[in-house]
Formats: structure tokens, sequence, C-alpha cells
């Protein structure tokens, strides 16, 4: 599942450096598993139960640019499928001079080039409080089906991600999964 973080990488760097929502009621709620801070890349996410929590990965990337960025990742795996989220941190200059929804856009069709994948859906939100791209696709791995979702979400001065990747395209919408989705809390951009 390295792979995938390096790919998440890349298509995070390459998107940055070119000119279905459910209500649930409270008492349908399900449950969460552990919560992931991450003090260094500013975000919370509750994994899904039984997820184990993963380690950050820290690393600093040279963007084609000359930017220097921090990208803080992990990734948490179970017999369901894979758990994959973080942060990029980019220059104010980055965003001065790119547009939030090409830099969503563009993260979204680096992945689905990288990944032969096809997508399925895409679809751009704002809740008052993030603004974002989230989409689902399909690709072939190990000679079976791939699925997966991500959501990518930007506040200045960061982009982050919440994915997950099964070959079970059933998982992807159940509803601790999609919990998981909606559980990423991010500061209000500056």
């Amino acid at each position: 599942m390295k792979q995938f973080l390096l790919l998440t990488t890349i298509l995070l760097l390459i998107s940055c450096n070119k000119p279905e929502g459910m209500t649930r009621s409270p008492e349908s709620v399900p449950a969460a598993g552990a919560e992931v801070q991450s003090s260094s890349g500013q975000f919370t996410v509750h994994l899904p139960p039984d997820f184990p929590t993963p380690e950050a990965d820290t690393q600093r990337i040279e963007t084609p640019a000359g930017d220097s960025i921090s990208m803080y990742s992990y990734i948490s795996e179970h017999v369901r499928g894979v758990c994959i989220f973080g942060s990029n941190e980019y220059s104010f200059t980055t965003f001065k001079n790119q547009d939030p929804d090409d830099m969503l856009e563009n993260a979204r069709d680096a992945a689905v080039k990288q990944w032969n994948a096809k997508l399925t859906t895409s679809n751009f939100f704002n809740d008052g409080k993030k603004r974002g791209i989230s989409f689902y696709f399909i690709t072939k791995s190990e000679g079976k089906d791939f699925f997966g979702r991500f959501d990518y979400v930007i506040s200045k001065p960061r982009m982050y991600q919440v994915g997950f990747l099964s070959h079970d395209k059933s998982e992807i919408l159940k509803p601790e999964i999609q919990r998981y989705f909606g559980s990423l809390l991010v500061p209000v951009a500056m």
C-alpha cells in the first residue's frame, strides 16, 4: 500500500503545479474508530471501527515549481480496505497563483490518470467550513476491480485528503466509511 502513498503524494504535487452526501438521524450514527489528530498537519479524522491507528509519515518534498512543502500522510490497512489521509502545506504564492477549484480538479485528474482509473462520480462541495471535491473511481489491481473514493479539501495553506480503497465496492458505501469521510476536521482558511 506504500505505492498508494507515493502516488497520492505525486498527485497532490502535480495538482498545485499546473497553471454523495448522507443525512443520518442521531440514533443511526455509525460507530467511529480511533481518532487521529495531526498537530503538524493540523487536521483530525476518525477511522472506521477496527482500523488500526497509523503512524505519521512526514516528509519535505521539492515541487517542480521550486517550492519545498511539508507532507503529512497516514495509511491504515484492514481486510475491508485501506484508509489514506493526510495534508500537504503549500506556500501562499501557490494559492495566490491558482484558483482553488483548479487545484482540486487537477488533483482529481492526476489521481485518475496515475491509477489508470475510470472516474465514475465527481462533485465539488462546500459546507461553509470546507471547500473540496469528492470523487469515486474504478481501476484494476491484482487482476481485480478496485474501487476508490477520495476527497480533497483546501484550507489555505494546505490541501487535505481523505481516501478509501477496496476490492469490495459495497464497503465504500457503508455508513462507517461514509462517517470516516465526514469526520475530517480542518482549520478554517486564513
